[in-house]
């Protein structure tokens, strides 16, 4: 959810820096550099947050395994 929030984020800011819609142009005044800047920034930072918690989050088989060898080594003793 990090993840789609901050491409959100990041897709709505090319938007309004390509586009030439009025609406884009006030919210681009409106935001200033600094403000782009920081919501640029702070989508950023969600991206790289949920993509490291999906990362740490995906199961893999060698952990299984090592897991399942412990578990059926104290069992057998």
């Amino acid at each position: 959810m990090m993840v789609i929030a901050g491409a959100a984020a990041i897709g709505a800011l090319v938007w309004i820096g390509n586009s030439h819609d009025r609406l884009a142009q006030r919210f681009m005044f409106d935001l200033g550099l600094a403000g782009t800047g920081l919501i640029s920034a702070g989508a950023q930072v969600l991206i790289l947050i949920g993509a490291w918690l999906m990362w740490r989050s995906w199961p893999r088989g060698d952990q299984k395994t090592e897991r399942s060898d412990k578990q059926s080594g104290d069992e057998q003793a």
